[in-house]
């Protein structure tokens, strides 16, 4: 098998071209702060989770992000709809 061992550089093709360096503390706050500010915060979601040139560590922490978002609007919509149904059939 021609497998080419890896190589440990930052730039690593099994993670989809970002880069794969460790992020310092003062990069997770500048992160923490953009995706504070409502709409820029969730097009930035979309654009590291899906794009092919975010760090490994900020596409994992928004598609992580953005699966949550996913799971708690289900669990909203099931409350909400479980709500309404035991308010029709209280009437």
């Amino acid at each position: 098998m021609n497998a080419q061992p890896y190589s440990g550089s930052a730039r690593d093709p099994y993670h989809g071209g970002g880069s794969s360096s460790v992020m310092t503390t003062g990069n997770w706050f500048v992160t923490q702060l953009l995706l504070a500010i409502p709409i820029v915060g969730l097009i930035l979601l979309f654009v590291w989770a899906f794009g092919e040139n975010a760090n490994v560590n900020k596409r994992n922490l928004s598609r992580a992000y953005l699966l949550l978002f996913l799971i708690l609007i289900g669990v909203g919509l099931a409350i909400s709809m479980l709500s309404a149904l035991i308010a029709a059939s209280g009437s």
